[in-house]
């Protein structure tokens, strides 16, 4: 029941009538379960965390840059504001290049 009613996001009266136990009772079985993963959590439950990733290569493919600070969430733009790279390329100093993004 729990699991299903975790799984659906669904209210406990509708996930109760499902399995034929009241709302009170699925409320009980909520919270016991709830607890029982809790306490097993740190041994049993993990989340991937992902990265973002940026190599900056010059004309001949060799990697001048990489960066791996950021999380997923963070936009490509903002990766690329952070990088030496970039505020080198914004300076005064004249520069050859095309910025290619895949």
């Amino acid at each position: 029941m729990a699991l299903g009613f975790y799984a659906t996001g669904s209210l406990q009266r509708p996930g109760g009538d499902l399995y034929g136990v009241s709302q009170p009772s699925m409320s009980r079985v909520l919270h016991q379960v709830t607890e029982a993963l809790v306490r097993r959590a740190g041994n049993h439950i993990s989340f991937l965390r992902t990265q973002q990733r940026q190599l900056q290569c010059d004309a001949t493919c060799s990697i001048i840059n990489v960066c791996t600070n950021f999380t997923g969430s963070c936009h490509d733009s903002y990766i690329l504001s952070q990088s030496s790279n970039y505020r080198l390329s914004e300076g005064d100093r004249p520069h050859d290049g095309v910025l290619l993004d895949r």
